[in-house]
């Protein structure tokens, strides 16, 4: 059973957060009895998926969504998984995307701010003492409580938090100090007089003068004849310039956390590795022992520095090191990148190199019966519905059949394509009065259709992409090429996506058709497989499957240069045309025989 895991990124007041949620279904082990409530959580799956893992909406909560696991007998089982918070499940209604997003961005049709007036804040029930919304004139907005506070919800409101109990991590949280302005922070150490100094954004620890205390509402110095803490000899101006000192310890509740001295540009704050916490006395990072009397939370507080898990190699600059189970392993950078420790991965390229970044991830010759497959991808499942039937031989080799009943699918667990290169040789048998599928990534009906289908219509090959670009510009949502086929000739149709413009050609007999439209954005697959020969059967309303042959299939996420180059070379266009439409580009049908001569016969022999 195929298993997608699925990223919903945390909204931020003014931008997306790096904490995410992964929903990850399971399904019973056995047969026991499930309660009423599973029950109606299953039911909701039955007529609405057809795939073996499927994304649905709550009806009861927009901050919710539902994922229905397809077991080996064809029973679904759900899951009801919340939304990061601040997030709403969006599931395609205008981004394309199985995800959560904004909720400006996504349809709900459940009214959080009925009965209440603007500026009215409620509970988010997450369990979470510092979350809450906040009803605005343009509908609720996630918030958080600051740091000293916490959410009432008797009150409806931030209160300060007297016992010191709250210290859950803001989930929208922004590194105030990293705010253009903000001159001071609350520093959460327990201690009245200390905070932190955002001078020239580079927050240090500093200490309010004796007499005072450091107000959290007012974000100051004020006198407090009641404020006696004593200031840590670490927060004092001169502590790095003691003989010694290189780092200095925070005396907050994370025990990974310290300073690290910086005269250039002002002291650092830093994260010992998960796992570590940072000893004042030899201040080093050191492995929490199992038997420490120590407590360590192992959590870096957000804005900080972690510390780089990874040595550069002192033999070779294109590896590094890292440990595996207690033991230090050397590891390659990936072809044309060196090293570099201060970015903490290969970051730096190398003059020159040859391109090995993107390579043709599905290379299929259909030789029946079987599948000859040299794509970097080889090793994914291809997974077959129908009778695969023998072809034509062509050049010693017989093509796969598809009779309109025959389909392969091969998962993609990616959510965009930015980039997509993709070239099929087939020989159709009709001229397709209904639709025949080549390739698609035959996306669920109940979630909006392709985004991505190259298919047979009328006589012409029909290219069909939708971006997310296209349909926040409340587009009429996809763009569309079409070029005439020829029936019973062999021919190529191979298309690309640059993010810029939309290319497709069909190479056969006579001069070679040409088209292209402009078009931005990522074409979003919500984690679906991609099709080729048809549509799974109950994803759509009728046989879409394709007639004909079809002798070699390629597909790449990606775009390499010799590529694109190749292209516009056969097809004698610019390199980047202009406009869209459809051009001549003759000459082609002794290249393309010499083309399948060659990809068909001995140079493809394994």
């Amino acid at each position: 059973m195929l298993l997608w895991v699925l990223c919903l990124c945390t909204v931020v007041e003014g931008g997306v957060g790096n904490a995410s949620v992964v929903a990850q279904t399971r399904t019973p082990a056995t047969d026991q009895p499930l309660s009423a409530a599973q029950l109606d959580l299953n039911s909701r799956c039955t007529g609405r998926c057809v795939s073996e893992v499927c994304y649905l909406p709550d009806e009861n909560d927009c901050r919710n969504f539902i994922v229905c696991e397809r077991d080996a007998r064809g029973r679904y089982f759900a899951n009801l998984l919340a939304c990061a918070f601040g997030t709403y499940w969006a599931g395609l209604q205008r981004q394309r995307k199985i995800t959560c997003d904004l909720p400006e961005n996504v349809i709900c049709n459940i009214n959080y701010c009925a009965g209440k007036v603007v500026g009215e804040k409620y509970d988010h029930y997450d369990g979470n003492c510092k979350t809450y919304w906040e009803c605005t004139p343009k509908g609720p907005k996630p918030f958080c409580c600051r740091d000293g506070f916490r959410y009432d919800a008797t009150t409806k409101d931030c209160v300060v938090d007297v016992a010191g109990t709250c210290n859950h991590v803001c989930p929208i949280k922004i590194d105030a100090c990293m705010q253009l302005g903000q001159s001071s922070e609350f520093l959460n150490d327990g201690n009245c007089r200390t905070y932190w100094n955002c001078e020239d954004r580079r927050p240090h620890p500093v200490c309010c003068p004796d007499g005072q205390g450091y107000d959290i509402q007012a974000n100051r110095c004020v006198p407090n004849v009641g404020c006696r803490d004593q200031c840590p000899r670490e927060y004092m101006p001169d502590n790095c310039l003691q003989q010694g000192v290189e780092k200095y310890n925070i005396h907050d509740s994370h025990c990974r956390t310290y300073m690290r001295c910086n005269a250039q540009d002002g002291d650092e704050r830093w994260c010992c590795p998960s796992g570590e916490y940072f000893n004042t006395a030899t201040q080093i990072c050191e492995i929490m022992q199992a038997d420490s009397t120590n407590v360590c939370d192992d959590v870096c507080p957000l804005g900080y520095k972690e510390f780089c898990p990874l040595r550069a190699s002192t033999t070779n600059s294109s590896t590094y090191m890292v440990m595996i189970g207690g033991v230090e392993v050397s590891m390659p950078c990936a072809p044309g990148t060196l090293f570099d420790f201060n970015k903490c991965g290969c970051a730096v390229k190398v003059a020159n190199a040859p391109d090995n970044s993107c390579n043709m991830e599905i290379d299929i010759l259909f030789d029946s019966p079987q599948m000859i497959r040299r794509g970097s991808q080889d090793n994914v499942e291809i997974i077959r519905n129908g009778i695969v039937e023998e072809g034509a031989t062509l050049n010693g080799r017989s093509p796969f059949r598809f009779n309109g009943n025959l389909r392969f699918r091969t998962p993609f667990g990616q959510q965009q394509y930015d980039h997509v290169y993709a070239s099929v040789i087939f020989l159709p048998e009709t001229s397709a009065t209904s639709r025949q599928v080549l390739i698609s990534n035959c996306m669920n009906m109940e979630l909006g259709g392709p985004t991505m289908d190259l298919a047979l219509l009328n006589g012409e090959v029909v290219l069909t992409v939708v971006t997310n670009h296209l349909l926040a510009s409340n587009s009429t949502g996809s763009k569309v090429l079409k070029l005439p086929y020829d029936v019973n000739i062999w021919q190529v149709v191979t298309f690309m996506y640059d993010g810029e413009n939309l290319h497709m050609a069909v190479e056969g007999q006579g001069p070679a058709k040409y088209a292209s439209v402009p078009v931005t954005g990522g074409i979003t697959v919500a984690a679906e497989g991609l099709d080729f020969g048809g549509c799974p059967p109950m994803q759509t309303t009728s046989n879409d499957g394709f007639i004909g042959q079809m002798a070699k299939l390629m597909f790449s996420k990606c775009l390499k240069k010799e590529w694109v180059d190749n292209f516009f070379t056969i097809v004698r266009v610019a390199a980047v045309p202009a406009g869209s439409g459809l051009a001549n580009a003759g000459g082609l049908a002794g290249w393309l025989a010499g083309w399948l001569a060659g990809w068909l016969a001995g140079g493809l022999a394994e």
